[in-house]
């Protein structure tokens, strides 16, 4: 489905709204043509929103459904776009067309609907006459979105935004042992966004380190209990060894991706992954052999 409306799109046809409009000639006022201007109907429910993956924008979109009571009876309304092709079955097949457009009152461009009814336990739909034009809103670009979301997790998850290394040892390592390093894994993050739509976030993990010596590793590591990396060799998954005396250093990237899911939305996994680091430097030493009396 395409966007119900793009600027470019409606300031073309909004231009031919611009003349004079009789008022009087219709409920609405007309055209330049005479045709009924759609009234606008700012009481039709709340928005869902439609997802544009080639400008990664999102549109906002009046509710498709709505109910009003005419006479005691609760009577069950359908919005269904105002282009040829659109039925109450697929309402905004067609999304945006020479006849789904229309002016809201202070100008503001807006989605002409056709409007239906029924009641009842009634299974058909009727055509009430004349359309409504709905306030569309601001289109949101998915950088903003974005934006919020790297804001929630640097101000709620520190140990997220600044991730923190544990070496063992922790200052001096050994020629030829084993220097073990490791971080915090919160596990995968679940968060709620209200601004600049409402949504859910969930973000999951990849850590990759790379040694001093060239050595790589992933994972978040496991940090020294006591058991015996010697003897345990698959124990400690983020170690390196090194053969000569001097300093060494270790870096950590770890990279979030992020998963948004909007009501009525496909989950949308087009957010650029956050990635934060961190790097831990220590010595290296030379064990050396002493006699002791016994």
């Amino acid at each position: 489905m395409k966007p119900l409306i793009t600027a470019a799109f409606f300031a073309v046809l909004l231009s031919l709204f611009q003349p004079a409009v009789s008022v009087g000639a219709g409920p609405c006022g007309t055209d330049p043509f005479g045709n009924p201007l759609p009234c606008a109907d700012r009481e039709a429910g709340g928005f869902g929103y439609y997802y544009d993956r080639a400008s990664q924008t999102f549109y906002p979109e009046g509710a498709l459904d709505g109910s009003e009571t005419v006479g005691g009876v609760q009577v069950q309304l359908r919005y269904v776009v105002n282009c040829v092709g659109n039925t109450t079955d697929n309402p905004t097949a067609i999304g945006e067309c020479s006849t789904s457009t229309c002016a809201m009152p202070d100008g503001t461009p807006g989605v002409s609907y056709q409007v239906y009814f029924r009641s009842g336990g009634a299974t058909d739909w009727t055509l009430r006459p004349g359309n409504v034009c709905r306030d569309v809103g601001d289109p949101i670009p998915l950088a903003d979105v974005e934006a919020e979301i790297v804001r929630i997790i640097e101000e709620r998850f520190q140990d997220v935004a600044h991730p923190e290394i544990t070496l063992a040892p922790e200052a001096n390592a050994l020629v030829n042992l084993p220097v073990l390093a490791s971080t915090p894994d919160p596990g995968p993050l679940g968060f709620d966004i209200v601004n600049p739509l409402p949504g859910r976030v969930e973000a999951t993990s990849a850590y990759e380190w790379t040694w001093s010596n060239g050595v790589t590793s992933t994972g978040a590591g496991v940090g020294y209990d006591g058991t015996s990396p010697s003897r345990n060799p698959g124990y400690y998954p983020v170690q390196s060894t090194f053969t000569g005396g001097g300093s060494g250093s270790v870096d950590l990237q770890v990279t979030w991706s992020i998963t948004l899911m909007v009501d009525g939305l496909a989950p949308i996994t087009d957010i650029e992954p956050l990635e934060y680091e961190a790097s831990a430097g220590f010595g290296i030493r030379s064990a050396r052999t002493v006699l002791v009396d016994p």
